[in-house]
């Protein structure tokens, strides 16, 4: 049995696991507020203390760059280390992936009910691979195809340069600029970026906000208000977030087709973290794919890619279950 886990900048999702008649069979799994805890040690240690299992191996998906087993969460204060964990835990064999990387290894177990289509194409089945995941942060990673089989990339190019496609988001990047050294495309597409769009309209005076929003957002001024804004904007309640929500989306599909062309991703893109199932009813809509296909010269390359929207918000920790348990010989890689 292994334990598994997926440490964003804001929660912690933690599993024990096994294999089961060949499928990753979850025993036991919770989820922590990373803000209640000082390292993820002590979370570590709260969650098997509620267990009594066994654990011959620990891999965990961590928001961050790996370097020689070790990294720090980049919109968290926690650095996260291979050895310090093996010390913690009393086991040999420990592993930290880029949740990025994590996530790749979940593609072959989701399920079919998991995956929507949101652009059939024409999949080149030994093409390359690319995933984008919107969530608190912005994480980016690719599938290479060699040797009959798949090597998974990480990435951090969710901090690359943001690159305006219209005149709107041209005032959206030097609205932050006003405010930052670097306007990167986590900036601007992720949880963190749905509230800064939000923000450049309300003080930009292109719409008033309503006196209700107005409150919940004063009454929520020490939490994430970006629940708020996807609320708001799924239900038209107000113009104000439908729009944050609408920037959002075109700058979602403009970079996850910048990352496609890049990698030259035939076997398709696939649209994972914990925003996208949210809104999936308006990814429907549209203006993610009309978005993703303008590249000028590329535009019939990138039509022609599949485009599939990971419903699963649990991905990064089901690929860190199955990286740990083939390391441990029981389940088949790519």
């Amino acid at each position: 049995m292994i334990i598994a886990g997926d440490v964003g900048a804001t929660k912690t999702i933690l599993g024990i696991f096994r294999l089961k008649a060949g499928v990753i069979d979850t025993l036991n799994k919770k989820l922590y507020q990373n803000s209640n805890y000082v390292n993820f040690e002590s979370v570590i240690k709260d969650f098997l203390s509620e267990t009594n299992y066994k654990i011959n191996m620990a891999c965990f998906g961590v928001a961050g760059p790996i370097m020689l087993g070790k990294t720090k969460i980049t919109n968290l204060n926690w650095t996260i280390d291979e050895n310090n964990i093996k010390k913690s835990l009393n086991i040999s064999n420990v592993k930290i992936l880029n949740d990025l990387e994590a996530t790749a290894y979940a593609l072959p177990h989701l399920k079919e009910s998991e995956i929507y289509t949101l652009n059939l194409g024409e999949k080149n089945h030994n093409g390359n691979i690319s995933i984008i995941a919107p969530g608190t942060g912005l994480g980016e990673s690719f599938l290479g195809w060699g040797k009959n089989r798949y090597f998974i990339y990480p990435s951090q190019g969710g901090h690359t340069d943001f690159a305006p496609t219209n005149s709107i988001e041209v005032e959206l990047l030097n609205y932050l600029l006003t405010q930052l050294n670097h306007v990167s495309y986590e900036t601007v597409c992720s949880g963190k970026g749905i509230s800064n769009i939000y923000y450049f309209l309300r003080n930009s005076d292109k719409y008033k906000e309503p006196d209700w929003l107005t409150k919940q957002i004063n009454e929520n001024s020490n939490i994430d208000i970006t629940p708020i804004i996807i609320d708001a904007a799924l239900n038209k309640k107000c113009d104000i977030c439908t729009a944050a929500l609408d920037i959002f989306i075109s700058i979602l599909g403009a970079e996850a087709g910048n990352l496609t062309l890049k990698t030259l991703s035939t076997a398709g893109l696939y649209v994972c973290g914990g925003i996208p199932p949210r809104i999936l009813s308006i990814l429907k809509n549209g203006q993610f794919m009309n978005s993703f296909k303008q590249k000028g010269k590329m535009k019939e390359l990138i039509s022609k890619i599949p485009v599939y929207i990971v419903l699963n918000h649990e991905s990064a920790l089901i690929g860190a279950a199955s990286y740990g348990l083939k390391k441990m010989q029981f389940i088949k890689s790519f």
